[in-house]
């Protein structure tokens, strides 16, 4: 070691150095954040929205025929009732139960043995 090394100031050969900056990269990620949060913030309140972000168009499940599928020259396929089956007896010591469909009112009536 030299001795001339232990007795002169440190730090005096040196220009002067801005200080250094230490958060410049989390200050840069919140600044974008931030801005995201603006510009959504933006765009929820200066957005012409009428229906609010409900359904905007409603279709049937169940299209209308239309005049071109049926004319009104054609006939029926079937022009008389269809057949029906008579109607069998229950067996003995059983129970007939009635199911109504809710939708469409259809009953059917079930058999059940004991």
């Amino acid at each position: 070691m030299y001795a001339d090394d232990l007795n002169t100031p440190l730090g005096q050969d040196q220009g002067r150095q801005s200080p250094k900056r230490r958060a410049g990269g989390a200050r840069t990620v919140v600044t974008l954040l931030v801005l995201c949060g603006v510009a959504a913030a933006g765009w929820a309140l200066f957005t012409h929205n009428p229906f609010g972000g409900g359904t905007v168009a409603v279709t049937p499940a169940k299209p209308e025929p239309k005049a071109y599928m049926t004319s009104p020259d054609a006939a029926p396929a079937t022009t008389g009732a269809l057949p029906t089956k008579p109607a069998a007896e229950p067996p003995a010591g059983s129970k007939t139960i009635t199911i109504i469909d809710g939708a469409t009112g259809a009953r059917k009536d079930v058999v059940v043995p004991q």
